[in-house]
């Protein structure tokens, strides 16, 4: 093998630290040509690397030649002492829906199984240059962000991409002029899926206009890549701004969001939604955020509310509530990070207030629409304060017979006496806690 394509592919391991020295690489072999090449090229670089390779073939039960594929790569293996792994998926029909997709989510499943089981760090893949910018096609005709537009990774997780930089049709005159036999999947020329209409159909075209098309792609790639990963730094730094994570929200500290890359704050919202957002929602959160710094919006069932610098994601509602029988009844909220309790004594402060025994029993809830204290809101009375707005709907109310008669930090009934304390503290002292 030409020494030029084993410097290039050692140079592109190296520039994206794809592997190291003892890693035991698992290939994942189909026996296409792609494959095959990435078998001869590990194999060739394996001393110089000090790494351990292995291979692993999944029959995916649909092709009439999918036994003949598998016979090849054993003997392939088997010929050049190399351990190979074989699975075969069962419940595939070629008749489903969305066929690609599913059974490349069932081969990456089985894949990483054998990678597990078979004492491998790293799973390489077969993807090259050409792949890599068909995906990229793919993605922006559906729409896509900065992570569709980076296109195939070199490195995601365990898995790896060394041959990226490698042309389709490198691969194939390196292969013929060295008679390395492979295998052909018919279905690579059926036109009818999307990925084979842009190889054979769009990607030419292109190339009619500019020769130079896939390179140029794959190196801007490589830019929206890096910015891409930048982004990706930056956001897991925001994650841990969170303050609040509880079964019912989570919280992040975002004073100043405006400071933050548009592309973070987005990273943000879609990690918090099960389905991905069209662009309309992704513009109205970053409206929320940024430009009016402050509001409720509703999207794909999940609501989302920024105020005062704290944005919070409400993952189900939330209905407890309490009443207060005997003089020495407890409520411990741990996920907000209080207590509430009744004691004899006198109260100090505006987190506590006396009360006379016969005041029991009382409720404790959660704030309703409409909830009034005297004559004012309590809406307006949140809003004076500047609480912001996840604050408010997780603030213990006190009421006797429907009547509010305390909130702590917040309102006091006029007149309340008595030799009993109704005390709001810290559960845990060092922890953040909902009246901060």
């Amino acid at each position: 093998m030409r020494k030029e394509f084993l410097g290039r592919i050692l140079k592109f391991i190296k520039e994206e630290k794809l592997m190291s020295r003892g890693d035991r690489v698992l290939i994942a072999l189909s026996g296409g040509p792609d494959s095959v090449f990435l078998v001869e090229v590990l194999e060739k670089i394996a001393p110089i690397l000090d790494i351990n390779i292995g291979c692993a073939h999944i029959n995916h039960g649909i092709r009439e030649d999918a036994l003949k594929d598998e016979f090849f790569v054993k003997e392939y293996c088997e010929r050049k002492k190399i351990p190979i792994v074989v699975r075969k998926i069962e419940d595939l029909n070629p008749h489903m829906s969305s066929l690609e997709e599913k059974a490349r989510e069932k081969r990456y499943q089985i894949l990483e199984e054998i990678r597990k089981t078979g004492g491998f760090n790293l799973l390489a893949t077969a993807h090259t240059m050409d792949d890599s910018v068909e995906t990229i096609i793919h993605n922006f005709l559906r729409g896509a962000g900065l992570k569709g537009l980076a296109g195939i990774l070199p490195k995601r997780g365990h898995i790896i991409r060394p041959l990226l930089v490698i042309r389709k049709n490198e691969i194939l005159n390196v292969l013929e002029e060295e008679g390395i036999v492979y295998v052909i999947d018919k279905t690579n020329f059926d036109e009818k899926f999307t990925r084979n209409y842009i190889r054979r159909k769009i990607i030419p075209a292109f190339e009619h206009i500019n020769p130079g098309f896939v390179e140029h792609i794959f190196k801007t790639s490589m830019i929206v890549k890096s910015h891409f990963e930048w982004v990706e730094n930056v956001f897991q730094t925001v994650k841990k701004n969170k303050i609040l994570e509880t079964d019912w929200v989570d919280v992040y500290m975002l004073k100043g969001a405006n400071a933050y890359h548009p592309d973070v704050l987005i990273g943000l919202f879609k990690w918090h939604l099960d389905n991905e957002p069209v662009y309309e929602e992704i513009r109205q959160f970053l409206a929320m955020v940024t430009l009016k710094k402050r509001g409720l919006i509703n999207i794909k069932g999940v609501k989302i509310g920024y105020s005062q610098g704290e944005l919070a994601f409400y993952k189900k509602a939330y209905n407890k509530s309490f009443v207060f029988k005997n003089e020495n009844d407890v409520f411990v909220e741990k996920d907000l990070n209080y207590i509430v309790s009744l004691s004899k004594g006198k109260a100090e402060g505006d987190m506590e207030c006396n009360i006379e025994l016969d005041m029991l029993p009382f409720k404790l809830r959660f704030r309703r629409r409409g909830d009034r204290i005297g004559h004012k809101k309590l809406k307006d009375r949140f809003i004076a304060l500047k609480i912001p707005y996840w604050r408010r709907d997780f603030w213990p109310v006190f009421e006797k017979n429907g009547k509010i008669f305390f909130i702590p930090g917040i309102y006091k009934e006029s007149g309340l006496k008595g030799s009993l304390k109704l005390e709001v503290r810290k559960y845990e002292r060092e922890k953040f806690s909902i009246f901060d």
